[in-house]
């Protein structure tokens, strides 16, 4: 398993906790967390979900992507991959379970 692939997984076994760390304005809907948008402020339009299969994933009316898509706003704005792939590992170290 390549290392990004691993953090890809650890990450998505840990959204339940993530999400409402990064997105502290949102609010559980069944299997989703959910936002006004990737900028966090309060509302419903952007979804991530947080259990089950498609754990990790989200959307948006917008847009849609992944869980390592959602580190961009985690001070890594506009940041090219390996940024965020360095934000996810600092992501896997900060929450605990």
């Amino acid at each position: 398993m390549t290392d990004v692939r691993r953090i890809k997984e650890l990450l998505r076994e840990r959204v339940a906790d993530l999400a409402p760390y990064l997105f502290p304005n949102g609010h559980r809907e069944g299997v989703h967390w959910c936002v006004g948008s990737i900028e966090g402020e309060r509302g419903k339009s952007f979804k991530i979900c947080i259990a089950g299969e498609k754990a990790g994933l989200w959307g948006d009316f917008a847009d849609s992507g992944g869980i390592l898509r959602v580190c961009s706003t985690c001070g890594c704005a506009r940041a090219k991959w390996i940024s965020r792939v360095r934000c996810a590992k600092r992501l896997n170290g900060s929450v605990s379970h």
